[in-house]
């Protein structure tokens, strides 16, 4: 038996899981915008990141962007999302910090590498464990 090609075989085999649960958790987004137990959208995850609803967080990977932690210690996009009287500290990778703070919370993170399923979600979005 090749041992490089039983590598290469079990290497696409994973592959493809990942790329299928990749679509199965955007197909899931979609469903549940509609319903009320998703988001999508960088200010709507981090509002239910504040909350501690994201039960899976959807990553863009190649989404960049800056943003405040609030004195609450929630996240936001700037420093308007922290609501009125809050103090804020500039964050360089928002989308990091995301992760970070979902990892905290116990969610499960699905980084999303198929251009298919990137395109379904504008930076991060959220499969939720609850509704408000």
């Amino acid at each position: 038996v090749d041992e490089r090609a039983v590598l290469e075989a079990v290497m696409e085999a994973r592959h493809a899981s990942e790329r299928s649960w990749e679509l199965q958790h955007v197909e899931e987004l979609r469903e549940g915008v509609a319903t009320g137990w998703a988001v999508s959208g960088t200010e709507a995850t981090l509002t239910a990141l504040a909350r501690g609803q994201v039960r899976v967080l959807l990553v863009d990977p190649t989404a960049e962007r800056e943003g405040v932690r609030c004195s609450s210690g929630a996240l936001a996009a700037d420093v308007d999302g922290c609501g009125e009287g809050q103090e804020s500290v500039p964050v360089p990778d928002l989308v990091d910090e995301a992760i970070e703070e979902a990892l905290r919370q116990g969610s499960h993170i699905d980084v999303l590498e198929s251009e298919e399923a990137r395109e379904a979600v504008p930076e991060l979005g959220a499969l939720l464990r609850f509704v408000t």
